[in-house]
């Protein structure tokens, strides 16, 4: 997958419980805002949501272990997470990689 192909970007900022989740498309534009649970469900519907716009990449700001189910059900939704702050670094193997082409 392009990076020009990404439509929508997701911001995800983890907590234990819950997270809180932006979708803005690549004009700036903010699609929605607000909680989602840390539960696969949520998750699912979150990126069907923004899926809804375009394609999507989420991008996470967390360093702990919770993020593992994001990771997974984005992994299953062939959802590319190209950037974790924490590590400046690809946070998970995506199916598709980026081409910085």
């Amino acid at each position: 997958m392009e990076l020009s192909e990404i439509g929508v970007f997701v911001g995800v900022d983890m907590a234990k419980m819950d997270h809180f989740a932006q979708a803005t498309t690549t004009n700036g534009i903010e699609l929605f805002a607000g909680p989602v649970l840390n539960d696969q469900t949520a998750i699912e519907k979150l990126i069907d949501d923004a899926s809804a716009h375009g394609c999507v990449a989420i991008v996470i700001d967390m360093t702990a272990s919770n993020k593992q189910l994001l990771l997974a059900v984005a992994t299953q939704q062939e959802v590319p997470v190209p950037f974790n702050r924490a590590t400046d670094a690809p946070s998970s193997r995506p199916p598709r990689r980026f081409s910085q082409d």
